[in-house]
């Protein structure tokens, strides 16, 4: 469904409808490219294996316990928050916790 939404973004300008520059300025918005940089990200944490890295890490320093593993998990997204957004943090935090979830 994503690929069919971009579309007109190629489309526009080979059929003559709207140029390039015009159909762009829908496309290429502020919240939509940080939205898009976060879930790339997330992407990217996923590939390299770096969220089981922090995820065995938070577990040992948090440990196992229900009230120290949400301590970890809100300070973990403190830490993210700190240099992006909420919605690229949280989309960063989801395959964290899917790791933590399958190691315990």
């Amino acid at each position: 469904m994503a690929a069919v939404s971009m579309l007109p973004l190629a489309l526009f300008p080979l059929i003559g409808i709207m140029s390039s520059k015009e159909v762009s300025k829908n496309y290429m918005k502020e919240g939509y490219m940080t939205f898009i940089g976060g879930v790339m990200a997330s992407i990217a944490v996923e590939d390299s294996k770096l969220h089981e890295r922090i995820a065995l890490e938070v577990l040992l320093l948090v440990g196992t316990d229900i009230k120290r593993l949400l301590l970890g998990f809100m300070l973990t997204t403190a830490f993210l928050s700190m240099w992006m957004p909420n919605v690229p943090a949280t989309a960063l935090m989801m395959p964290i916790v899917d790791a933590v979830v399958a190691q315990k």
